[in-house]
């Protein structure tokens, strides 16, 4: 349980060694609402992450796939591997944001919006499975409590999409209307 606690802390030293840093930035500070919606949204995987790297409990091998890994059990071993994607995830997101907004350009938004979908798409095809075979969401079980969190995330990201995406489609129109492309 020590080695889980020092890596989550590890995690989070340098999550917000990075975080101080974009805040301090004047990047973000130039950046239009949409875009940090869509910064915030990368950001809130971090958190989402580190949840699942509470999942880890350390084991000792023999290690046997399918059955036990370092992670602890198979399970076990995926949440702890989404984890960190996740962590790595949100860090990248949020720092393409940055660029992304800075370049204006269509492609680096559209890029953005697809590394998004399919992230999430698995996600999103569970979760509507689990409504579609329990309307009650009681098959979703401690899971359930995280839906209101879920809603405010999906706004948050929505908002900044759409927000970010007319802005980058509207410059990007003019500029192929004024011949700049």
């Amino acid at each position: 349980m020590v080695l889980v606690v020092l890596v989550i802390i590890v995690v989070l030293l340098a999550v917000g060694i990075w975080l101080i840093m974009q805040l301090r930035s004047v990047s973000l500070k130039s950046l239009t609402l949409g875009w940090r919606l869509l910064w915030l949204s990368g950001l809130l995987f971090v958190p989402g992450g580190i949840l699942w790297l509470t999942r880890w409990e350390p084991s000792w091998g023999p290690y046997a796939v399918g059955e036990r890994y370092p992670f602890g059990s198979d399970v076990q071993a995926w949440e702890v591997s989404m984890g960190f994607a996740f962590v790595a995830f949100g860090i990248l997101f949020s720092g393409a944001t940055i660029l992304a907004c800075k370049a204006r350009s269509r492609w680096a938004w559209t890029a953005l919006l697809l590394s998004w979908v399919l992230l999430m798409l698995p996600h999103a095809v569970i979760v509507l499975a689990f409504i579609i075979d329990d309307s009650s969401l009681g098959n979703l079980g401690a899971s359930k409590f995280a839906i209101p969190f879920a809603v405010v995330w999906l706004c948050i990201v929505v908002a900044g999409f759409v927000l970010s995406g007319r802005e980058v489609w509207k410059l990007s129109s003019r500029a192929t209307y004024l011949g700049d492309s």
